[in-house]
């Protein structure tokens, strides 16, 4: 369950509700802002250079160190930690990509990952998506079925709802759509919370119920975005 108290926005956040410039790098069918998309994965332990390579490869995207220094980033982390990872603490049995290694050694090894390089003031909210170990699940950003893996990388901890949501994408075999998807999840949650509550009157209901209702307005619109997702590949197919 999403608690109410996760509407409260940092500094941060309205930094990114609030700015209107026309010069914001803006990404994929969500139109997520650089910057917001450089928080999050800076939290998900990408160096810069991982940064610029995720962007050309999940969104077709070349920026440059110079977007990245715009973004005013920490970048406490400057190694490339999923594989420092690999190679200092490789697995005791050697990896496969199915269910059932996931099952035995999978989810430990990606709590062993987020034990050692995850910090607890890295993590945005404990219960909405990251790295936390209360998370109820450990969601294949890009499903096992459809060649994902069960590297660090590939995973990550969300509750019962997100991993609904992130499952009812109709392109989950294409691997950009995935990550993308993950992705605007994110910037819902982390940065457009007052406007899905507004949007979607969440306050005219009963307190028993408005807990449902923002649930519900929350799954609208992961499935207008999905639709635009949708619509991406059809002009990509006609191109």
């Amino acid at each position: 369950m999403v608690k109410a108290a996760t509407l409260k926005l940092t500094q941060k956040e309205e930094w990114v509700i609030n700015n209107n410039e026309d010069n914001i790098i803006k990404l994929g069918a969500g139109q997520i802002p650089l910057r917001e998309l450089g928080i999050w994965l800076e939290s998900r332990c990408y160096n810069k250079e991982l940064i610029i390579q995720y962007v050309k490869d999940i969104y077709d995207v070349d920026i440059t160190n110079e977007d990245i220094n715009n973004c005013e980033l920490c970048f406490d982390n400057n190694k490339d930690v999923f594989t420092y990872f690999d190679e200092k603490y490789p697995p005791k049995t050697p990896q496969e990509n199915t269910r059932e290694w996931f099952n035995k050694y999978g989810r430990r090894r990606y709590q062993s990952f987020y034990n050692k390089f995850v910090e607890n003031d890295n993590v945005i909210y404990d219960e909405i998506i990251n790295f936390s170990q209360i998370s109820h699940h450990v969601h294949h950003i890009l499903p096992l079925e459809f060649d994902g893996t069960n590297d660090p990388k590939n995973l990550i901890g969300v509750i019962t709802l997100f991993h609904n949501l992130l499952h009812i994408n109709p392109l989950q075999h294409i691997e950009k759509y995935c990550y993308q998807s993950v992705d605007y999840l994110r910037y819902l949650m982390h940065s457009q919370l007052i406007t899905i509550w507004k949007k979607y009157n969440v306050d005219m209901f009963d307190e028993d119920v408005k807990q449902k209702i923002f649930e519900t307005g929350l799954e609208n619109e992961m499935k207008l975005f999905y639709d635009k997702l949708i619509n991406t590949v059809e002009v990509e197919l006609e191109v």
